[in-house]
């Protein structure tokens, strides 16, 4: 999950969560990483930390 994350920011970013499966979208919300809301979805603060997480580990 962690490692889709990023991927996930940037389809969010660009406007485009139509790409995002749906399945993966419920287990993100289940674990508090993205929400709705105002219709549309977006990264909590632990689903920003989690992707700065990743990216400083992918940078080592």
């Amino acid at each position: 999950m962690r490692a889709s994350l990023p991927k996930v920011a940037d389809l969010l970013k660009r406007r485009q969560a139509g790409l995002i499966d749906p399945h993966l979208i419920e287990h993100l919300v289940d674990l508090n990483w993205v929400e709705w809301q105002g219709g549309g979805l977006q990264l909590t603060v632990t689903g920003r930390n989690i992707c700065r997480q990743v990216a400083l580990a992918s940078a080592r």
